[in-house]
This record gives C-alpha cells, sequence and structure tokens, in this order.
C-alpha cells in the first residue's frame, strides 16, 4: 500500500533543504534514522524507544550496546499530541 503525503510541496521543499530524506521501503529505518541524527549531531523526535535497534545491536560488544542506549535516551525527544476545544 503506497502513502501519499499531506502536503507533497512541503515535502519536496524539506527534501531539497536537506531537512527530510526518504528510505527504501525494504531497509530497516532505524538504522537509518540513527545513523543520520549521529552523523548530523542531530536529535530524534519520536516516541520509539528504538528498544528492538538495541537490542539487535551489537550482541557481542555489551559496552557497544550500552553507549548505543544511551545515545538514544539522550538524543530521542518524547512528544504527545493534545486537542482540545476552547
Amino acid at each position: 500500500m503506497k502513502h501519499i503525503p499531506d502536503n507533497v510541496d512541503i515535502l519536496v521543499e524539506l527534501k531539497q533543504k536537506g531537512y527530510a530524506f526518504g528510505i527504501p521501503n525494504w531497509n530497516y529505518d532505524d538504522s537509518y534514522i540513527i545513523d543520520y541524527a549521529k552523523k548530523k549531531s542531530a536529535y530524534i523526535v519520536t516516541n520509539d524507544r528504538y528498544n528492538d535497534h538495541i537490542d539487535n545491536y551489537s550482541k557481542n560488544d555489551p559496552n557497544l550496546k550500552k553507549k548505543l542506549r544511551d545515545w538514544i535516551r539522550n538524543n530521542c525527544i518524547r512528544y504527545e499530541l493534545s486537542f482540545f476545544s476552547c
């Protein structure tokens, strides 16, 4: 099933400015998002705690796993949407 953004023009503009990028459908998006944020020294706005990525990351090296977990916990910003009427 294909998903089409609500406003394609805004998405194209964000991509052109380097604020958004696409990820191939068949790839594991967590890796792309985390690697991109690390390279750009950026934060990730998400409610995903990436536990599955952490659990699968460097199973043979607990220090690397802890380093990733700490980075994710310190660089992810959680959000909440609130809808109310006045």
